[in-house]
């Protein structure tokens, strides 16, 4: 394969294409490019919005990531040589071809909706209305018929069939996903099952993993099985040549170590691809995270303030994205949860707080349009207002019933006294009757 025919190819990423490359490079530096193709491959679907300088410099920034997971080291000089390769090389190639697809799309405008691809869920398979994560239909470029190229016109994105970007139609979740050819699909074997994984974890916990039997820890497979008009899921494993319902099984939390029953789904290697780069996109960009509050008494200034996940974790947070709502990333063990609801520690006192109250009021508000919050306001005043005028008057009736019942009760000794009095004066008088007639 020549160069010029590499160059007239540039969409094909597979190793054969990349061979005439790396026949020149040292073993060092065939590792270094191999993680600078599968960087390169997530950072694509940005080739038409970064220009050359940002696109490199996001790459390295990523390659860099994954080299300090992994602890891979590589000398400088060799960082410098496969940069310039992928920059003159395959950027250059890959961005004409992607401006002529742009063009090309803009004046056909053909909508994707003919191949298929690994679905979300049953009921995204069902719907079978694959759209961007903007809500916008994708336009469908075919490339040497055995390459597709979709291209978000909103967006200015393009992918690649391996690694495409969708949303869920039913759950509203980012995901990534790729095609099925019509071809391919014809020539699977029966005895190829999908691997089964969790369709709901406990503790709303996100676990890339595979379910394992509990007997020979070996993978587990889903097996679909139509009875009349209805499809039944069941786990099966290859080895002990048993079936199980998905809901007979109990398997044990990660978390909280609790016994815990699920329903099945197919695992796709993919769908945790959002949460991969979610979490090296918010380390890259290094956005402090601060809470809204914390209910400790400790005093400090929130914005200068660095801080950590935990006590035994004392990794930086940043601030990252996913599905549309805010996360909270650790530096250190690359942990991920919502910030709504996520647990802070404060950096003096160690003490935990989760903020609850004011993301409930959030819920709340969100609920109500404009409108509806100023009228609920509105009836909020009148009702306190009726309220203080009742009690008003209620004191007002409990001040003159003292006042009525302390009248009565001083009329009422007025009286005894002026009885004690005229019966004192009867006593004298006949008295004094008796005296004159002795």
């Amino acid at each position: 394969m020549s160069e010029k025919e590499f160059i007239s190819n540039p969409s094909d990423n597979s190793s054969n294409s990349y061979s005439l490359i790396t026949s020149s490079l040292t073993l060092e530096e065939k590792k270094l490019f191999k993680k600078y193709i599968e960087e390169y491959n997530d950072l694509y679907q940005k080739i038409l919005i970064l220009s050359q300088n940002e696109f490199i410099s996001k790459l390295t920034q990523y390659v860099e990531y994954s080299l300090r997971l992994k602890c891979y080291k590589f000398s400088l000089k060799s960082k410098e040589k496969i940069k310039e390769i992928i920059s003159d090389k395959i950027y250059k190639n890959d961005y004409i071809l992607a401006q002529k697809i742009k063009t090309e799309l803009i004046k056909e405008k053909k909508i994707f909706n003919e191949e298929e691809i690994l679905p979300h869920c049953d009921k995204d398979k069902k719907s079978g209305n694959y759209i961007h994560t903007c809500d916008n239909p994708f336009l469908v470029y075919k490339y040497n018929d055995n390459k597709i190229f979709l291209f978000c016109e909103k967006c200015n994105l393009i992918y690649k069939d391996s690694l495409i970007k969708f949303k869920c139609n039913e759950t509203n979740i980012d995901f990534y996903s790729k095609i099925i050819f019509k071809d391919n699909k014809n020539n699977i074997n029966e005895d190829e099952l999908p691997l089964a994984t969790w369709s709901k974890y406990h503790c709303n916990a996100v676990i890339n993993d595979l379910m394992k039997c509990q007997k020979c820890s070996n993978k587990l497979y889903l097996v679909k099985k139509s009875y009349k008009k209805y499809e039944k899921k069941y786990i099966f494993c290859k080895k002990c040549k048993k079936l199980w319902y998905p809901t007979q099984i109990n398997w044990e939390c990660l978390i909280c170590k609790k016994l815990f029953t699920c329903d099945v789904k197919a695992y796709n290697p993919l769908e945790f691809k959002t949460i991969k780069i979610c979490i090296k996109d918010a380390i890259i960009n290094k956005i402090r995270a601060k809470p809204k509050y914390l209910e400790c008494d400790c005093k400090f200034n929130f914005d200068e303030t660095i801080f950590f996940h935990k006590n035994s974790c004392k990794g930086e947070l940043f601030f990252g994205e996913l599905n549309s709502k805010k996360t909270v990333i650790c530096e250190k063990c690359d942990s991920i949860g919502f910030y709504d609801g996520y647990v802070w520690t404060c950096p003096l006192c160690l003490k935990k707080t989760k903020n609850k109250k004011e993301n409930k009021e959030n819920e709340e508000n969100n609920k109500f349009s404009d409108k509806e919050k100023k009228d609920k306001k509105e009836a909020e005043i009148i009702q306190e207002y009726l309220k203080s005028k009742y009690e008003k008057k209620k004191s007002k009736e409990i001040i003159n019933k003292n006042e009525s019942e302390e009248e009565t009760r001083i009329k009422g000794y007025a009286n005894n006294n002026q009885n004690k009095d005229k019966d004192k004066e009867k006593k004298n008088d006949k008295e004094a009757k008796k005296y004159k007639n002795i």
